[in-house]
């Protein structure tokens, strides 16, 4: 099973090729862009930073982070098997959901949206002696194909 660890990191052609045709693809994500740029502003106003300090902020999260649309761009590109999440805080079940849906307009594999602690494992699929499955063992995941 091949596996591909992204860190942070924004939407990019060398990620697309080295991701190319990963079993699982295990990245970060963030809301979509509408929202990122509300939690920008947010970010902005509570911390009152100059204009300066938030267009550098800005342009750190649009340019080295993943947003839902550009997972699932690079998902799709890279013609990874399926996504696990990580690095991503949602505050309950329908924010977890909406990452997912909105990662799904673009990629149509398996999208794993881990809460802490869950657990994933390997199990060998029986009609393809080769190809292991990678899925939810523990509780809490919003595990949706």
């Amino acid at each position: 099973m091949a596996w591909w660890y992204s860190g942070d990191t924004g939407p990019s052609d060398e990620v697309v090729k080295l991701a190319m045709g990963a079993d699982v693809l295990v990245a970060e994500v963030e809301e979509g862009l509408e929202e990122l740029r509300g939690f920008i502003d947010h970010m902005a106003a509570q911390n009152h930073w100059p204009p300066a300090r938030k267009q550098e902020f800005a342009a750190h999260m649009e340019k080295e982070h993943l947003t839902v649309d550009s997972l699932g761009e690079l998902a799709s590109k890279a013609q990874v098997q399926s996504l696990l999440f990580y690095h991503y805080n949602p505050q309950n079940k329908a924010e977890q959901q909406a990452r997912i849906a909105g990662v799904k307009k673009y990629f149509h594999g398996p999208v794993l949206a881990p809460m802490d602690l869950d657990r994933f494992c390997l199990s060998k699929d029986e009609a393809q002696s080769e190809k292991a499955n990678f899925e939810s063992c523990g509780q809490n995941t919003a595990d949706q194909e």
